[in-house]
């Protein structure tokens, strides 16, 4: 899909509301987000590009979606057939390439020295933990731009943790909560309320033995990798 296309969708979509979409393009934003700008009856749009494949339908629901909530304020979810085009197996196919890509990530041969991303992950599926998630890719990154300790992405079924996390003077146990943690967002069910599904990660982190020691451990490893001291 191109550019023009891609406008054609929400125009068509935008002439209920009397606008007028001035722009409409793809962007290599590095997660799924779209961006707009409206002045009076006009709106310009940014879009991710991981949906330049997508089914014109799927784009279609998407644009009537944002202008729902733009025009009317609803609080209104992504469509079912949105919601199961983002999570299905074609989506992470033909976009996690260039996901892991955006965040730099390391060559899948890279070694770690003192912790390893898939042994820790199949450690908290023994333990139940963790439910055994398909597909799951498991990185290392050495860009210091990406949050500081990891990122998780439901829709690439991805973690990408920067190399300071490999770091002998990172207890064992700690490293275990900050990848669990990283998991729980990944685990949770992306189609429900939002609000709701916030809840149950804080929930579920919450319920780690001893959470309330290790958030505090991780939130200081956080100002420390901010400041560039790990």
């Amino acid at each position: 899909m191109n550019d023009e296309t891609l406008r054609e969708i929400f125009a068509a979509e935008a002439e209920q509301y009397g606008v007028e979409v001035m722009r409409a393009e793809f962007e290599s934003f590095r997660d799924l987000k779209v961006r707009w700008m409206r002045c009076a009856h006009q709106i310009e749009f940014t879009v991710t590009d991981y949906l330049s494949q997508a089914p014109e339908e799927i784009v279609e629901e998407l644009a009537k979606t944002l202008l729902t909530r733009i025009y009317i304020g609803s609080d209104e979810t992504y469509s079912d057939a949105f919601a199961d085009w983002v999570t299905s197996e074609e989506f992470v196919r033909l976009n996690r390439g260039t996901y892991l890509e955006r965040c730099n990530v390391l060559s899948s041969d890279f070694e770690s020295k003192h912790h390893d991303l898939q042994e820790t992950y199949e450690s908290l599926v023994s333990k139940g933990l963790i439910e055994e998630i398909p597909g799951l890719s498991l990185r290392w990154t050495d860009n210091r731009s990406i949050e500081p300790l990891g990122v998780s992405s439901v829709l690439m079924r991805s973690i990408v943790v920067p190399t300071y996390m490999d770091n002998e003077n990172i207890p064992d146990d700690l490293f275990e909560f900050n990848l669990f943690r990283l998991l729980t967002n990944i685990e949770m069910d992306f189609k429900i309320d939002p609000m709701e599904r916030k809840m149950l990660t804080e929930e579920k982190i919450a319920s780690y033995p001893d959470s309330r020691r290790l958030m505090d451990s991780i939130e200081d490893h956080r100002n420390l990798a901010e400041c560039g001291v790990i």
